[in-house]
């Protein structure tokens, strides 16, 4: 079973890798040349990796505000390893009283089960939302 930890500047190369094997829009995948713009996340504690084994096999970065916690990129190869980070970032969105957790999806991706077994009752289907694409918007109170 995967555990969950906070990334380092050596996860760099995995992370890419995670994101642009398992997301398949090419404006998302990070490429070598790219890797500046995922070094804030991970310097300001905002990413967060599954370890299995020894491997990285899932990342998770948050924007984390006041009154709510983007789960702004989430990317796993291994079944179970999504639920597990979503499940960190509902535990970390408790012990800072962040009352309010969301996230968007492509449509085409069908998360709408994944999330609303994740207990995420909100959901708005917004059309031609991001590069042309129809986006779920989903959205769960922390209790």
């Amino acid at each position: 079973m995967p555990t969950i930890r906070k990334a380092t500047l050596e996860d760099l190369v995995d992370i890419s890798n995670i994101i642009k094997n398992n997301l398949d829009v090419p404006e998302l995948s990070v490429q070598p040349s790219q890797h500046d713009q995922l070094i804030p996340f991970i310097d300001r504690g905002q990413y967060y990796v599954a370890v299995d084994d020894n491997h990285i096999v899932g990342a998770m970065s948050l924007v984390i505000g006041e009154q709510s916690c983007e789960i702004y990129t989430i990317a796993s190869q291994q079944p179970g390893c999504g639920r597990l980070l979503v499940k960190h970032a509902e535990a970390l969105c408790k012990e800072q009283h962040i009352p309010k957790i969301w996230c968007w999806s492509f449509e085409r991706y069908h998360a709408q089960g994944f999330y609303k077994k994740m207990g995420f009752e909100e959901s708005l289907l917004m059309r031609k939302q991001w590069f042309g694409e129809d986006c779920y918007i989903f959205g769960k109170v922390i209790r």
